[in-house]
């Protein structure tokens, strides 16, 4: 069978230009330095080498031997088709039809029944027809037209106009006129323009609404817009996923492996490899062949980080096989996972526009959790889906705990990792002098009546973009949230998120530009605060607390520990875009307003005996927080259905009840005390034997719920020691 491979090189032109088309001649690299020795290269293959994406040779393999190749060269040509391999100097396999592909557009002037398809495909009109596709999808997936262009179409041209101006005095090329011999070199052409991060253009959308030209023009509307009308089927094919097992079954006997071992029958190994699959999902949570639940990359990543011990159903599958047929072998770096990779290499062609006309995927915290420790931030599991889940509940979370322990750090990590687009999200550190809404909101402009002056912030722009994308997720990040009193500056947002009203900026009429005169806060819009406690700080009111999740962050010895012993540098470009095949069922998920109805006599028998001791301090909680924790539970089930049910409460208890809890140590320590014992699975003298004890298990087995009770002991020591207490500490 031939394969086909490809070299990205910048320095051996000469070498293979004194080659002759026709000729053989020898060709000598050091193995360990590149791929080959672990490729199955051989005896009439393929080998294509790009030169900077200048040169292209083609050669034939003739002959090789483990320290050199015989290649005969077929041809030479001075081309640039904008492919470009992450990995220089390695050869890397490549499918019949990459190959292909790339032999196609170096050729493409030549290839008159290519030209002939490409002429078929109708581009005439493109802005008029682009425009009525923006008019039909306004209000399902966007409101540009309605919210920007007073639905008025000649409007809504003219503005496409001016765009198409802009870019073409920077690129000297037309947006709306596209050249008909060579359309799929030119929306790659335009998406790598649109995304550029400087120059004249950029500025220009910068200025828009912050990038409305840019987000009218971009992946989700004019170049989607242009897939949908050009059916080709190189940029619109998929990397088949069906039958997975079968196809790393057949690959394992290509690599001439295991063929005596499951003698010769591929029925026998994909059976192995079920069982395989099935106890690694009950050990460690993922379906490591079912690509329809997670990304090749997640799965890559579980498998280099779960270890297999002999405590789990995998560990003891292991134990039963021997050597090279093992199952750490078979699923290991030598095998699956690098089969893995090769199927990453393959995409390679056939997804380069995946940005472009990506197909969404559903939600998977397990792929956040991996990507954010190849990121090189240390966060345990479960926090990371409390975080999740928490914004699936209700799009306000607030961030509290130990200064410098990642809670701006996870935030940021989420929107980059989430989001397609920076101007889809904004961290803004909160000032001390903020004492109205107008860092926020901004103002109408008292000496120009007609004009509204806009807060420097972006926040307006940014609210402005989510309605209008109302499919993609956006997301407010306020840093040191309580710098300065939270109800002075954020009062119109905590008064909305419940009537889902609008926030009046000016009286209608009065105003000439792009602002609304009512801003509606978009479903879509998912706000984040971080908090410090200090001397500087403010506290907040329970009708903040009340409206939110507030999740604290600790660290403890074990995690210090480990962390010091594996400090790296942060890597947070690793994160970009990882999961915005996933942005819109994170969406949808949020847009679920279910109760759980799992367990549900145990979950109210809790809050219940919560709720009537609280209400002692005047602490309880209202309607709207027992909604909000059988939503919360139900969202953390949906994202982690191994949670137990006594782990979901402990969640809910820790960021919905908690938070609200302060005062003196007269008031707070019975109360303290009863609630202690609420949390622990038989009756025992809770101060006793909790909470004076410095090196308490709070992980044994009398525990039930171990988060809310070591918050309760350290609530408890505080008004002890300090004759006060609250759930936000320094």
């Amino acid at each position: 069978m031939t394969n086909y491979y490809i070299i990205f090189i910048s320095n051996l032109v000469d070498t293979f230009s004194r080659a002759l088309a026709g000729k053989e001649f020898d060709f000598t690299f050091s193995t360990s330095e590149s791929s080959l020795s672990d490729s199955t290269i051989s005896k009439d293959d393929f080998l294509l080498v790009s030169v900077d994406d200048k040169v292209y040779y083609q050669f034939k393999v003739i002959d090789r031997t483990e320290e050199e190749i015989r290649l005969k060269k077929i041809f030479e040509i001075e081309k640039s088709i904008n492919y470009n391999i992450d990995e220089e100097g390695f050869i890397q396999e490549i499918t019949e039809q990459e190959f292909n592909t790339i032999r196609h557009h170096l050729f493409s002037e030549f290839n008159t029944e290519n030209s002939e398809t490409e002429n078929n495909v109708n581009l005439e009109n493109l802005k008029e027809d682009f425009a009525d596709w923006i008019i039909k999808l306004d209000g399902s997936k966007h409101n540009y037209f309605k919210d920007s262009f007073n639905s008025d179409k000649v409007k809504l041209i003219d503005a496409l106009s001016e765009y198409e101006d802009v870019y073409n005095e920077e690129f000297r090329s037309l947006i709306f006129s596209l050249p008909t011999d060579n359309v799929e070199e030119s929306v790659k052409t335009l998406d790598k323009n649109l995304y550029q991060e400087d120059g004249e253009f950029f500025e220009f959308s910068k200025k828009k609404s912050t990038h409305m030209p840019r987000a009218i023009l971009g992946r989700s509307n004019y170049l989607k817009f242009l897939k949908d009308r050009i059916e080709n089927p190189e940029i619109n094919s998929k990397f088949e996923i069906e039958n997975i097992k079968a196809k790393f079954a057949d690959w394992l006997f290509q690599q001439g492996k295991y063929h005596r071992v499951y003698k010769n029958d591929k029925s026998i190994l994909i059976e192995k490899l079920s069982d395989y699959e099935n106890a690694y999902e009950n050990d460690f949570g993922i379906a490591i062949f079912d690509f329809t639940k997670h990304s090749i990359e997640t799965i890559i990543g579980e498998l280099k980080s779960n270890i297999i011990d002999e405590s789990g159903q995998i560990g003891d599958l292991n134990k039963k096989t021997v050597g090279n047929g093992s199952v750490k072998a078979i699923l290991g770096p030598n095998n699956y996972i690098k089969f893995l990779k090769e199927l990453l290499k393959q995409q390679k062609v056939s997804s380069e526009n995946l940005k472009i006309f990506g197909s969404q995927i559903d939600f998977d915290v397990k792929s956040f959790q991996v990507d954010c420790k190849n990121a090189g931030l240390v966060y345990t599991n479960q926090l990371i889906t409390r975080f999740v889940s928490s914004l699936l509940t209700k799009p306000f979370v607030i961030l509290t705990g130990l200064s410098g322990s990642g809670k701006t750090k996870l935030a940021q990590a989420y929107v980059q990792w989430i989001c397609q687009e920076e101007s889809q999200y904004r961290i803004i550190p909160v000032g001390a002098d903020w004492t109205n809404r107008e860092p926020l909101l901004g103002y109408p402009n008292a000496l120009k009546p007609e004009e509204y002056v806009k807060p420097d912030s972006g926040v307006i722009d940014l609210i402005i973009q989510a309605n209008s994308n109302p499919e993609l997720p956006h997301f407010l990040i306020l840093d040191e949230m309580n710098l300065s009193h939270v109800e002075r500056y954020f009062a119109d947002f905590l008064s909305v998120m419940e009537s889902n009203e609008e926030i009046p900026l000016y009286a209608e009429g009065t105003v000439d530009n792009v602002v609304p005169s009512k801003l509606k806060v978009p479903a879509n819009l998912f706000i984040i605060g971080t908090v410090n406690i200090d001397e500087t700080t403010n506290m907040f009111s329970p009708k903040v607390l009340d409206r939110a999740n507030t999740i604290e962050f600790r660290i403890n010895n074990n995690e210090m520990k480990g962390f010091l012993g594996s400090v790296n540098d942060l890597n947070m470009k690793a994160l970009f875009g990882k999961g915005i095949y996933m942005s819109q069922n994170f969406i949808d998920l949020s847009n679920n307003k279910s109760f759980t109805t799992k367990d549900r006599d145990e979950i109210n028998k809790t809050l219940l005996k919560f709720f009537g001791e609280l209400q002692k301090t005047g602490a309880e909680f209202g309607y709207r927080s027992a909604t909000e924790i059988l939503r919360l539970i139900n969202q953390l089930d949906a994202l982690d259905n191994k949670i137990t049910t006594s782990e979901k409460i402990d969640i809910a208890i820790m960021q919905k009840l908690l938070p609200k809890l302060h005062g003196s140590r007269r008031k707070l320590s019975p109360i303290l005390e009863t609630l202690g014992s609420f949390c622990l699975t038989e009756d025992s003298k809770v101060v006793k034997d909790v909470f004076d004890k410095d090196d308490f298990d709070y992980s044994n087995d009398k525990v039930l719920y171990p988060l809310s009770l070591e918050k309760i002991a350290r609530m408890y020591k505080g008004a002890i020691d300090n004759g006060f207490a609250s759930y936000a500490e320094a």
